[in-house]
């Protein structure tokens, strides 16, 4: 009761915190969650003050999470989520399994297993941010992601082609670019006509659709976007790789972790 009685002196402040915590920023929080900078900022001086310590190191204007606060954010994600996930159960219909999943859309055919339930979410800038945040619950995603808080495993590495929507010769490609640099596969020594970047499979797939450009697609999305394959000996393609990544599960099992399985063994047949 002791424990109790102590817990409720801060327990009002915990969401406020967490806020301001994630961000370290009291006008970026402010944004993201429309309370204001004030309101935030007397929440957190009022967590403080109960607990007897910052939790935060303040200087020049900016925030920046100390050990104590890096400590106490950690043990908050972890309990609001099991809390989100169990208030969400009872309030819904639907299966407690129900896990939120960020992808490239044009993964979707491929990853997701028929059967599952699943809330398809953008695919983040940041893996990392979006589990920890708890804006996502399984991200699948082109590169490792090394975090003690996270549990990545390999999905596989999907061969890619040149595709196209025809046999006529297409006029350009669609290529993937991220963080300003070609990352479709194509080898930096052969040059071709680009007529369109984008950070998206979804987005060249559905461009290669329209008939006039090819893109170089895993073989397995331009299958599901039921496209056509160019036969390129002379050209060597590195494969996709592909990883999937959840939050450490505490008792080392969760419907994310159970998803995350069955989504690789399901990606399997589709690894050719």
């Amino acid at each position: 009761m002791k424990a109790f009685l102590e817990l409720s002196k801060v327990w009002s402040w915990l969401p406020h915190f967490r806020v301001v915590a994630e961000y370290e920023s009291l006008s970026r929080a402010s944004r993201r969650f429309g309370i204001s900078s004030a309101a935030l900022s007397k929440a957190v001086r009022t967590l403080e003050k109960g607990l007897g310590v910052e939790l935060f190191d303040r200087a020049g204007g900016k925030l920046r999470l100390n050990a104590r606060g890096r400590a106490l954010l950690e043990v908050i994600r972890n309990d609001m989520r099991d809390l989100d996930d169990v208030i969400t159960a009872i309030r819904s219909t639907r299966a407690p399994d129900f896990v939120r999943v960020a992808m490239d859309p044009a993964w979707a055919g491929v990853l997701v297993p028929p059967g599952t339930g699943v809330e398809l979410v953008d695919a983040p800038a940041a893996v990392s941010r979006a589990l920890l945040r708890g804006e996502a619950d399984v991200v699948l995603h082109g590169e490792p992601v090394a975090s003690p808080e996270l549990d990545t495993v390999p999905v596989g590495a999907f061969a890619r082609a040149i595709c196209t929507a025809s046999e006529d010769e297409p006029r350009g490609f669609a290529a993937i670019v991220i963080r300003g640099a070609i990352a479709d596969g194509w080898p930096v020594e052969r040059t071709r006509d680009v007529a369109v970047v984008t950070h998206s499979l979804a987005h060249a797939a559905a461009v290669v659709t329209q008939g006039m450009l090819a893109a170089v697609l895993p073989i397995a999305i331009a299958r599901a976007f039921r496209l056509r394959i160019v036969d390129t000996p002379d050209l060597v393609l590195p494969p996709c790789p592909m990883y999937a990544t959840t939050r450490r599960a505490r008792g080392g099992d969760s419907a994310p972790l159970r998803w995350r399985d069955r989504a690789c063994t399901h990606a399997a047949a589709h690894l050719r």
